[in-house]
């Protein structure tokens, strides 16, 4: 059981200790869910994750604690301990945020509360068929012009769309299995890179 820095009292997994009521250490084991009080789910509604981004950013805004000047001894070097401990805080709950009001992202979250950790760039999606149809796609894009563009773009939004519900229904619904669901999720990456070029051709 971890204890306070400050008055040595169990404080659990708390954020702030409940019998001194100074700020803790992120607590390292915490998924980017648990640091924002939020269920672990695909289904996330956007308004209580930015709500619970906001009260929680601004318990923990470093301005409300301490001077922020390394100082030896005395009240002044408590100051400036909570002062770091709450920007770790910050810095913490901004990152989860940035994770999850992505479904892409939130997927590989909860993928990874599963031991499976996806997303890295040394990872390499195995199969040559699925990689050799984005290839040709991408050619297909490469040469698309005008109006012959959007059939792509709404081709590959569909696969995405396709791909986002077995994830949804996988983590929230449990239906299908879990290597269905680290296939698709492998593709969400694609996907979203080839709509990512389709918005910069017709940007140009």
């Amino acid at each position: 059981m971890a204890e306070c820095w400050s008055c040595g009292a169990e404080r659990g997994r708390a954020r702030f200790c409940t019998s001194c009521s100074k700020i803790q250490p992120v607590d390292p084991k915490a998924s980017s869910f648990e640091l924002l009080g939020l269920p672990p789910a695909m289904r996330l509604d956007r308004d209580a994750l930015d709500k619970a981004f906001r009260e929680i950013s601004r318990q923990v805004h470093p301005d409300g604690f301490g001077p922020g000047r390394a100082e030896t001894g005395g009240a002044g070097s408590a100051g400036g301990a909570e002062r770091k401990l709450a920007l770790e805080h910050t810095m913490a709950v901004n990152e989860a945020y940035r994770a999850l009001k992505t479904p892409r992202t939130r997927a590989e979250r909860l993928m990874r509360a599963r031991g499976i950790v996806i997303g890295q760039e040394q990872d390499r999606v195995d199969d040559p068929e699925f990689l050799m149809d984005m290839l040709e796609l991408r050619e297909q894009l490469e040469h698309a012009r005008g109006a012959a563009v959007e059939p792509l773009a709404r081709e590959v939004r569909a696969r995405k769309d396709a791909a986002l519900e077995t994830l949804t229904r996988f983590f929230d619904d449990g239906v299908g299995s879990e290597g269905q669901s680290v296939r698709a999720l492998e593709r969400l990456r694609f996907y979203e890179r080839f709509l990512d070029e389709v918005d910069t051709k017709l940007d140009a």
